[in-house]
């Protein structure tokens, strides 16, 4: 029988996360969550279409086009909307309206074990969706 020795030779960083690198662990699924919570109103699910998602160190904000005078069971939306694209599991389950002239947005924290998993704001948009 013949032994063979594989060695792996990832070359990470001093400074790097691993996990991060490969693209796997909690931070990269709440971005592929959200970049999906994105696509989801874009297909006419509901009245109101996410201009733009902001992940950052605490929480989840939600620009939206919504009309501010509009009435809306927007937690109901957003509730199933969180669980039919596995955000419910990072999420905690109240959601802040954030009341401007022409628009409401919403923001909702991370499960504490989830704070500070982003050290850097990333903004999901138009731009960089897919």
């Amino acid at each position: 029988m013949k032994l063979v020795k594989e060695h792996i030779n990832e070359k990470f960083k001093e400074d790097s996360d691993p996990i991060k690198d490969m693209g796997i662990g909690p931070q990269q699924l709440i971005i592929n969550a959200a970049k999906k919570l994105y696509l989801y109103s874009l297909e006419g699910v509901n009245e109101f279409i996410i201009d733009e998602i902001t992940l950052y160190c605490v929480g989840i904000l939600i620009k939206t086009n919504y009309p501010n005078w509009k009435q809306a069971n927007f937690k109901k939306y957003f509730a199933e909307a969180f669980k039919h694209i596995g955000l419910d599991k990072f999420l905690q389950k109240e959601i802040k309206p954030h009341y401007h002239t022409y628009h409401i947005d919403f923001g909702v924290d991370f499960k504490d074990k989830y704070d500070f998993l982003f050290k850097e704001d990333i903004i999901i948009n138009h731009t960089n969706y897919k």
